[in-house]
């Protein structure tokens, strides 16, 4: 006999094919309870015992295992820290226009306040300092450099 699923010699005694596992005599069909209505095939197993087949027979459903199902994960957010963002932003905006007259100065003491205060709220709160250190060292790096260009060209003016 040949297996109609992998085209291979099989025994005419056998129940399966030995090379793809398949049932080698046809399954009786289960009396239909309605109309239109088709029960899932049932799957071929090969023998206790037997190996198991490389892939499954062309046309054979493939087998279901049961799975363990998780819990649901909370996601806990942290607490943000917008006074250090905006510290942060200020801070930065401060650094790019420290050469500006008194608009890089003013915004990065801006930026250095809320620097402060979002580093105070996240020791309250846990939230992240990060951008609040970012924002405090961006301020005081704009600072610093607006002090030395105002003492420059101050210096300059007084020598004229």
């Amino acid at each position: 006999m040949i297996c109609q699923y992998c085209n291979q010699q099989v025994a005419d005694d056998a129940a399966n094919c030995p090379h793809c596992g398949a049932p080698t005599h046809p399954q009786p069909v289960a009396a239909q309870p309605q109309a239109g209505y088709q029960p899932a095939p049932v799957p071929a197993y090969a023998p206790q015992g037997a190996p198991a087949p490389a892939y499954a027979p062309m046309g054979a459903p493939a087998p279901v295992y049961p799975q363990a199902g998780y819990a649901p994960v909370a996601y806990h957010q942290p607490p943000s820290n917008p006074m250090g963002i905006a510290g942060m932003v200020c801070g930065i905006v401060g650094l790019v226009f420290c050469w500006v007259p008194y608009f890089g100065l003013i915004v990065a003491i801006i930026g250095l306040v809320l620097s402060i205060v979002g580093i105070i709220q996240a020791n309250k709160t846990g939230a992240s300092k990060a951008m609040a250190i970012t924002g405090l060292v961006c301020s005081i790096v704009a600072v610093a450099i607006w002090v030395i260009i105002f003492a420059i060209v101050g210096a300059i003016f007084a020598s004229l």
